[in-house]
Parts: structure tokens; sequence; C-alpha cells
């Protein structure tokens, strides 16, 4: 027997459906992983940006500090008509400052230190730091060349009011590079690996960690100075570290930007080499676990199906005779149980044939047993022919024959008894000895709401009425012949 088409498509639809299910745990999981490794890869950045901007704010909280202890001082001290040179000196000296200057509210200097007599009364309103004081903003300037030969400076200038001659601006001056600016640098990342630069508008160093002897970002590092001037934050190839990310923030209230690089390699050593392959090989685990539980489950199921056609196909061999093809004794008593049942309650007649082969012991014992043989599975074939595809019928053994006619008068039925018996002596097997057809015996009963044994019995009584009968034919038949 061969799988029945709608067993097999159902088999396929539950494998290709565990298929589904797999490729859509396992896209899950890798949209997952992906989407944790991208998430933490952003995580990464954002606390690095946030860390200049950080970084920045506190250099520009400095800043501003330093700007009010400035305007402090002046207005404690310098918001006189006439500033002493002692008391110019004295807040210079307090801030430890490179160098300081006052000017008046024209924009003209009234006193500075070092000593530069010379530049008294000079006008600095060129300068862009000078008119922004001048506003009321405290002004603070780019990197600026020392005097006479010092350092570079950078300055703080802060704008107060003197109640007689209005407003002056107090502007000190110090020394790029001071350890507090340094200090702010060193600790604005904890990276082992890293590139920190103070820097104002030009690129101009004002404190770098590491340490370098370079007075500019583009004699440091140029591809590090390209990048900061276009962008304030991606990708950039430093001469130090290779492959870096950096980021640059703006230090409020001044010119100044902090400029943060580190190598891609240390920025995310937490989310990538082990860290970011594991998942991968726990996902190519789980697809291969995967794989194999789908084929250990298509093979289950093929195994099921299998096992499952092989018990219907014993099931019906169990109820084939397996000469004629025709249910067996089993069956028939299987079937003739429901068939009586479903009679008993639509209320209509059961009529039962039970059919006898005359000769079937002679053809045995003189033409063997492959001649009966031959006349069993004519017969069979006789039975196909003449009766109906709701019919129930079989063989019970031996050469008998059962029929159960369900909603069948017995007149009819013995009409379906005579086709039979014209059916079989059609037949011409001359090497079983039936050259004229297979005779047969048929017995009819016919009732309703009867035990199906009942009326077995009773077709089976007729039976033998109807072989007596033939055989007291046969006999008067033989005597007359004797006369």
């Amino acid at each position: 027997m061969f799988p029945r088409p709608g067993s097999r498509a159902r088999r396929s639809s539950s494998v290709a459906v565990a298929a589904l299910g797999l490729l859509f745990l396992l896209g899950t999981l890798a949209v997952f992983i992906s989407r944790a490794q991208h998430d933490s890869r952003s995580h990464q950045l954002a606390n690095f940006k946030l860390r200049g901007s950080a970084s920045a704010n506190l250099v520009g909280a400095y800043i501003s500090q330093q700007a009010s202890r400035e305007r402090r001082s002046a207005e404690l001290l310098m918001a006189v008509p006439t500033v002493t040179r002692s008391r110019f000196q004295t807040v210079a000296t307090a801030f430890g400052a490179q160098g300081a200057v006052l000017l008046g509210s024209d924009g003209r200097i009234v006193d500075v230190t070092p000593a530069g007599a010379a530049h008294i009364g000079e006008s600095l309103t060129a300068y862009s730091a000078t008119r922004t004081a001048e506003r009321g903003e405290v002004a603070v300037s780019d990197v600026l060349p020392g005097p006479s030969g010092l350092p570079s400076i950078v300055t703080i200038g802060v704008p107060f009011e003197s109640p007689l001659v209005g407003r002056r601006v107090f502007s000190a001056a110090y020394a790029v590079g001071s350890a507090l600016l340094a200090g702010f640098v060193d600790h604005a990342i904890a990276y082992p690996q890293h590139e920190v630069l103070l820097v104002d508008e030009r690129g101009e160093l004002l404190a770098a960690s590491p340490r370098t002897t370079a007075s500019s970002v583009w004699g440091d590092d140029v591809g590090l100075a390209e990048a900061i001037s276009h962008r304030s934050a991606g990708k950039v190839r430093t001469a130090r570290w290779g492959q870096s990310t950096f980021t640059v923030a703006r230090v409020p209230g001044t010119p100044w930007r902090m400029v943060l690089a580190v190598p891609d390699r240390t920025l995310y050593a937490s989310v990538s080499g082990p860290t970011a392959w594991v998942p991968w090989v726990v996902f190519g685990l789980v697809t291969l676990l995967g794989v194999l539980l789908l084929f250990l489950f298509a093979r289950s199921t093929a195994d099921r199906a299998r096992l499952s056609e092989l018990s219907r196909e014993l099931h019906s061999i169990a109820r084939t005779d397996a000469l004629t093809g025709l249910p067996n004794r089993r069956a028939v008593e299987e079937d003739l149980t429901r068939a009586f049942a479903q009679a008993r309650r639509r209320g209509v007649p059961m009529t039962v044939l039970m059919i006898d082969l005359d000769r079937f012991k002679e053809v045995n014992d003189v033409y063997g047993h492959e001649a009966g043989d031959q006349v069993l599975v004519a017969v069979a074939d006789c039975l196909r022919e003449v009766l109906r595809g709701e019919d129930l019928y079989g063989r019970l053994g031996g050469d008998e024959f059962i029929v159960v006619l369900s909603a069948v008068e017995e007149d009819a039925g013995r009409s379906v008894a005579g086709r039979l018996e014209a059916c079989a002596a059609e037949v011409a097997l001359p090497e079983a000895g039936l050259s004229s057809g297979i005779p047969l015996s048929v017995g009819v009963a016919s009732a309703e709401l009867c035990a199906s044994a009942d009326l077995i019995r009773a077709a089976d009584a007729d039976l033998y009425r109807v072989k007596n009968a033939r055989r007291a034919r046969a006999a008067s038949t033989v005597a007359a012949a004797g006369r």
C-alpha cells in the first residue's frame, strides 16, 4: 500500500510550519543580537561624547569662576577714580597672572604689568576681546604670543563699574599650559590610550594629554586637525593611535574647544573581540541545534506516518482474505454488527445470502489446490461484478461466502442470488474441470429487527435446503438414466 496523498501533504505542512517557526526564531535572535551590539556601541559613543561635553563644561565653569573672582577683586580695589600702581599689581599678583592690563572706559590702557609705561594710553579697541569686555561681557581670548619672549598666553577680561569714571576692564594674562588647565585635560577621560586637546579657534594648544611639544593641533596631528576643522564628531585616523573616534565640545563662555580622540579598539573594547563574537557563536550553536531538531522532527513525523501507514496496512491485511482480496471472516463479523445496528435504527429489512461451491472438494482432490484457488478467485470476481458498492460481502473460509444486503426484501435477495449463479455459470475453467461454469448453491434469508446471528442461521438453513434439493434432483436424474 502507498501513503495517502492527504497524509503526506499534512506531514509536509507540519514540517514546513516547524521550519518557518525555526527561521522566525533564528531571525528574531539575529536581529536581537545585532540590535544589542549596535545599541552597546551607540551607548559607548554617547558616553564618550558626554564625557567630552562634561570636561568642556568643567573648564568653562573654572573660567567663569576665575572671571567672577577677578571682577570682585577689581570692583573692591580698582573702582576708584585713580588706581594706584600698587593696587593694580596687587590684584594682578593675587591671581598668579603672567601679566595684566587695566583699560579705561574709552578702551585705552590705564596701567599694565609687567611694567610697560610706553603702552599707557594706547587703545586696544581693535581687539575683539576688548570690545566684548567693553560691552559688559566676560572676554576670553584665543592663544596670544607672550610679551618679550615669554610663553604664549590667554587672557580673561572682566568689565566692572567705577562710580565716577564709568566702566573699566581688567584683563589678566595666564601662561598657556598652566597646571590647572593641564589637570582638566589629564582627567577628561579614563582610557589609557587617548588624545585630549584643549584648543582655541585656530587650533592653538592650551593643554594636551599626553604632553606634546607642538604648539598647535596642526603640528601635533594633521589628520585630527583636518577632522575637527570640519566636523564635531566622527572617525579619524590619528598619527598616534590609528583608527579612532573623536568628539569636539565647545567650552562655554570661551572660544576654546575640548577635543577627545580614542582608538576604536579601546573605546569599543567592551563590545568587540570575544564580547562581540561569543553571541554569534551561541547563535551558530542554536542554529545548528535548531536544524538538528528540525531534522529529528521531520524524521519523527515521517516515521510516525510510516508507522501509521503500516498500521493501516496491517489492519487491512488482518481484515482481507489474501487469496480473493475480499473481506475475511473477521472483517465480515465486525461490519455485520454495524450494518445490523444501522438497519434497526432505520427500520429496514436485511437479507443475507450464504454461498457454497458444490464441487469444490472434487476440484481440489482431482485438479489440485491451485485449480481450487482459481475457482475461489473467479467466484470473488462474480461477487464484485454483481453486487453494489454499498453491499457487504466476504469469504468466511474454505468455499463459503456471505453477502449482506441492506434494505432489500427476500424476493430481491433471491434475484441477486440468481444473478450470482448465472455469473458463475458463465465462467469456464477447463483446467479445474469446470468447462460449463462453476456450480454453487445460495441460501437466502430476510427479516427485520432481528439479530445477525439468527439471520445467518436462517440463511445457512436455506443453503442446506437448496443443496439437499439439488442432490435429490441429481439422484433422480441418475436413477432415471439407469432405467
